[in-house]
């Protein structure tokens, strides 16, 4: 009788841990969630109340939350709360932009189960591994190793040839056609063109040889393994996408501007991975520079299209290899008709 039933409910400092519980579960069989805010008095016990909050949290299956203040065993009824897997906050506005947050999220992932479909998987558990992404316990991929890696699940990467001797090199060259880069291939040598270890434009045949005698004696006394070839590219705009395994919220997609302006324009976005087409756009219309992806001043646009595709499946590598801890294309090349990776790597 003492009760007022107002959103918030108010029990009073006269309510017991029997009408606490019986009016949070009241109130979820027509709400969704609840936050219990309790403060009482310094000399009464708080624990009466938190075992009534677990125990109506427990038996509606509904998210609650809570907030105490006061009373004389605080840390214990905290404590026990936290035991319990309901959440405590100091401010009940948190616990509110918390369980705002929890709403949103599970309205986009119901919207993103039904636009996926078969076709893509939401649920992380139900997407099947492929193995170790790493061959006999590396911890990286050599940079042939990681662009094959890419284009077998179906991210765009550049033909190449990893010649392994410069009759290989030269072969690799003729099948590619020149112009060519040449990059040097060794587990020992992360940043190529600090040590000259990358040739542009490689016209011919004699090029391709003193660029492999130049490969081969700037890795004396290293794991030399070959070197790799590429058709060279014409410059496009550049982003990068990224990889990495948040300890809080698992594998983690990135995209944002690339090449020389990664460290200067900070302009990304981030993802929980997997992520379909669909939410790869929204990261790609997200950042800050999209407008210049679009085309200004009579520029032609970029293929963003074949953008998207690229990110999302590249956002599933961190599933179907739970062995990559790191992974990045710096830069991928945008075209009017195109986007293709030029530089990648993977870290276990």
């Amino acid at each position: 009788a003492f009760a007022g039933f107002r959103n918030p409910i108010d029990l009073t400092v006269e309510g017991t841990g029997e009408q606490y519980q019986k009016a949070i579960e009241l109130a979820l069989t027509e709400r969704d969630a609840a936050i219990v805010i309790y403060v009482g008095t310094p000399y009464l016990k708080a624990m009466p109340i938190a075992e009534a909050v677990v125990n109506a949290a427990k038996s509606s299956g509904k998210p609650v939350c809570a907030m105490f203040q006061v009373g004389s065993d605080m840390e214990e009824s905290m404590a026990y709360l936290r035991e319990n897997n309901v959440p405590h906050f100091e401010l009940g506005e948190d616990a509110a932009t918390v369980l705002s947050i929890m709403a949103e999220y599970e309205e986009k992932r119901k919207a993103l189960a039904e636009q996926w479909g078969d076709e893509i998987p939401y649920c992380f558990e139900e997407m099947e591994a492929a193995g170790s992404a790493f061959p006999d316990g590396k911890n990286s991929l050599l940079e042939p190793e990681a662009m094959q890696l890419l284009i077998d699940n179906g991210v765009n990467g550049k033909p190449f040839v990893w010649a392994k001797s410069e009759e290989e090199a030269v072969a690799g060259a003729e099948e590619i056609g020149y112009p060519l880069v040449i990059k040097v291939v060794s587990p020992d040598i992360v940043h190529k063109s600090d040590v000259g270890g990358v040739r542009v434009n490689v016209k011919n045949a004699d090029e391709v040889r003193d660029a492999w005698n130049h490969m081969a004696k700037i890795s004396e006394g290293l794991d030399f393994q070959g070197v790799v070839v590429y058709p060279l590219s014409p410059m496009g705009k550049e982003v990068i996408l990224g990889l990495t395994q948040d300890p809080t919220f698992g594998p983690i997609v990135a995209f944002g501007m690339g090449g020389i302006y990664t460290e200067v324009l900070k302009d990304i976005t981030f993802r929980v991975a997997p992520i379909n087409k669909e939410e790869a756009t929204n990261m790609i219309n997200e950042i800050k520079m999209a407008p210049m992806l679009k085309g200004v001043r009579g520029e032609a646009p970029c293929d963003l299209d074949k953008l998207a595709d690229m990110i999302a499946n590249f956002s599933q590598l961190a599933i179907k290899y739970p062995d990559i801890k790191e992974a990045d294309i710096n830069p991928v090349f945008l075209y009017e008709d195109d986007a293709v990776a030029v530089d990648v790597r993977v870290l276990k």
